[in-house]
């Protein structure tokens, strides 16, 4: 299940990433229909994310059905946008989970992105009829990828920063803590980029509460008037001081209904900056407590990696290797000993060596005692008992060696003098 709402969350970076494609589609062969745009990029994400489920081999064949079964029952001009969509997110299926997107992936999608909204500019600006609409969707589309972005950066420098020497992931307190802070700063750093929408909309629900407040004075201020009318017509009402002609606004409830507003957008931001003064407060503690986890962690990751590194390096097994290498590297041959200058015990080691040299097909896992035998190394009519027994004395006792033994090497590698 987790595998399915990875791959879920990943399609959706995707069509999230592609709906330019089905704006600008959309666009010429379905104006004015934003909902059959966002329903297509829905489906192929959903369908998309489905391809996990699938073994390996069927996963071509679903994908061919989907974009079927999108062909028949959406507009064709949303096709090229699902088979986008499906098609990246089966050619992403074998990976793991998280790994799908390459970091190039993600700037191709904020390039796309930048495209579309010079393409909805140029199009406002001709003054097309649906080009205003159209460009709305691709600013909160990409408003909404720009967002997707910073979240995958930051989780993915996360998972670098603290994994760097570890293959093991970081703590999932951690990891929540971080996406609430993310969460968090992208909800703050959009309000501040339409912080004029979002001021008509204060100044809209301002007036809707004055005006509630108003009427809910008018109707407090009918309770109370007196059903008593005076014989010769003579004020029967409290409210008649403020009564005016039909059509008009009493002075009275003009004054009342600016004071309600005044009242009202005082509370409002009374309201806001405590809300924002105790988020602050939260969010500092916060930053503190996920610094000092992630330092802890950093420390205790790093003592191990070093305490790793200390106990499986060998500077000499390293420098033996390299001694080894260079050996293979010299352009010169080592110099042959001649036999005289070998002692007994020498001579036999080294008459079997050349027979090694003589017969390099002769596997390394034979034991000498096998290859002398088994005239694997010597014809047949040589005397292979006395030589094993010569090799093994000569490599394995400290008896002395006989130069008649040194000289049955020497014959059996035809080894001149």
């Amino acid at each position: 299940m987790k595998r399915l709402m990875d791959k879920l969350y990943s399609t959706l970076c995707l069509a999230v990433a592609l709906f330019p494609v089905y704006v600008v589609t959309g666009f010429y062969w379905l104006p004015g229909q934003p909902a059959t745009w966002l329903l297509s990029a829905g489906c192929a994400a959903l369908l998309g994310a489905l391809t996990v489920l699938i073994p390996g081999r069927w996963r071509i064949p679903w994908a061919l059905l989907c974009l079927g079964a999108l062909a028949v029952l959406l507009p064709l001009a949303m096709l090229p946008g699902s088979m986008l969509v499906i098609g990246f997110a089966l050619w992403g299926t074998p990976r793991e989970a998280g790994e799908e997107w390459p970091q190039g992936y993600w700037l191709f999608g904020i390039v796309l992105g930048l495209v579309a909204q010079i393409w909805a500019f140029f199009l406002t600006k001709e003054g097309k009829p649906g080009a205003e609409q159209a460009a709305n969707w691709l600013k909160i589309s990409f408003a909404f990828y720009v967002g997707l972005f910073v979240l995958n950066l930051n989780h993915r420098s996360l998972l670098d920063g603290v994994s760097r020497h570890t293959h093991e992931k970081p703590p999932r307190t951690v990891r929540t803590r971080n996406t609430w802070l993310s969460l968090g700063s992208l909800a703050l750093l959009y309000l501040a980029a339409s912080w004029r929408a979002l001021g008509n909309i204060i100044g809209r629900v301002v007036r809707t509460v004055a005006g509630w407040i108003v009427a809910v004075l008018a109707w407090l201020s009918q309770l109370f008037q007196s059903e008593a009318i005076r014989p010769g017509g003579g004020a029967g009402s409290r409210s008649e001081a403020f009564a005016l002609p039909p059509g008009e606004s009493s002075p009275f409830w003009a004054v009342l209904e600016k004071i309600a507003i005044v009242l009202t957008m005082v509370a409002l931001v009374v309201l806001v900056v405590w809300l924002l003064y105790r988020f602050f407060k939260k969010l500092r503690v916060v930053f503190a407590r996920l610094r000092q986890r992630l330092l802890d962690t950093a420390n205790a990751l790093s003592e191990n990696y070093v305490s790793r590194t200390e106990s499986v390096f060998d500077w000499q097994e390293v420098k033996d290797s390299a001694a080894r290498r260079l050996r293979t590297l010299r352009p010169f041959r080592k110099r042959v000993p001649r036999w005289d200058e070998l002692d007994d015990r020498q001579r036999v080691r080294h008459g079997y060596s050349e027979l090694l040299c003589k017969r390099p097909d002769v596997p390394s896992s034979v034991t000498a005692r096998r290859a002398l035998t088994d005239h694997l190394l010597i014809d047949s009519q040589a005397d292979s008992a006395v030589l094993a027994d010569a090799y093994d004395q000569a490599r394995y006792s400290d008896l002395p060696i006989q130069p008649e033994q040194a000289e049955a090497m020497r014959k059996a590698a035809r080894i001149r003098n």
